[in-house]
């Protein structure tokens, strides 16, 4: 997650987008989980209509006073 935070491919989909609004949680609140967040569940193999080249992962992470639990798709 580090390196992909750090080479700026994170990708925002829109449901994440509004479910962020809905918490008024911003960008860099989930960023700062990714980095310096624990995985909290064992990371799946990710089957996004028929792709399996990644994995769901969740993490946790107090930032800003918000406790998160950021759930991403992470496709190598």
């Amino acid at each position: 997650m580090r390196e992909l935070v750090a080479k700026n491919q994170v990708f925002w989909s829109r449901h994440a987008r509004e479910r962020m609004a809905q918490r008024d949680i911003n960008t860099q609140q989930v960023l700062t989980c990714l980095v310096k967040g624990n995985v909290v569940e064992e990371p799946v193999l990710a089957n996004k209509g028929g792709n399996s080249s990644g994995y769901d992962v969740v993490m946790e992470r107090l930032t800003a006073g918000n406790y998160l639990r950021v759930c991403v798709c992470a496709f190598v």
